[in-house]
């Protein structure tokens, strides 16, 4: 669906489009209403670079990775994967057919959290050039901050936004 043209917003199109080079994290923030999914989704539009969405549901019992499921829910699945992403499965179970074999359990519930991470930090990388936009991050759950910071030491100390 093609969306209609963002009007008055070139010079913040332009910055996000600067900041948003492969392997960047940046985080765009501001008012409900204000524009910030529209501005993202410009990203999308006069190019190729895949973007994955996902949100952080307002639940009072968190659903772990819950906006990384909804956005990876929406990209194929990579050939070549190692075991580890076998993990996974029990996160992506409509990928099943294309994700290694599911691994047996971890020995510790560390360990476990260990692999997921693992698991995902693979799968993300192996997606290629690509954007994960997760939206409403207010709501969200300590196992996607963590990741989250986990993945953030990868990224580039130098940042075009500024």
């Amino acid at each position: 669906m093609r969306l209609p043209p963002l009007v008055g917003r070139h010079h913040h199109q332009r910055r996000l489009r600067a900041a948003a080079a492969p392997g960047s994290l940046l985080l765009l923030a501001g008012p409900a209403g204000s524009g910030k999914t529209r501005l993202v989704h410009t990203l999308t539009e006069d190019t190729d670079t895949t973007v994955l969405i996902g949100r952080c549901p307002p639940r009072t019992v968190p659903f772990p990775f819950a906006p990384l499921v909804e956005a990876l829910r929406q990209a194929p699945v990579p050939a070549g994967l190692s075991p580890l992403c076998g993990a996974l499965a029990p996160l992506l179970p409509e990928h099943t057919d294309h994700l290694p074999p599911h691994l047996p359990p971890a020995t510790t519930p560390a360990a476990d959290h260990h692999r997921t991470y693992r698991a995902l930090a693979e799968l993300l990388d192996a997606l290629g050039p690509a954007v994960l936009v997760l939206e409403d991050t207010q709501w969200i759950d300590t196992a996607t901050h963590d990741l989250l910071r986990y993945l953030t030491p990868a990224c580039p100390r130098t940042c075009p936004w500024s």
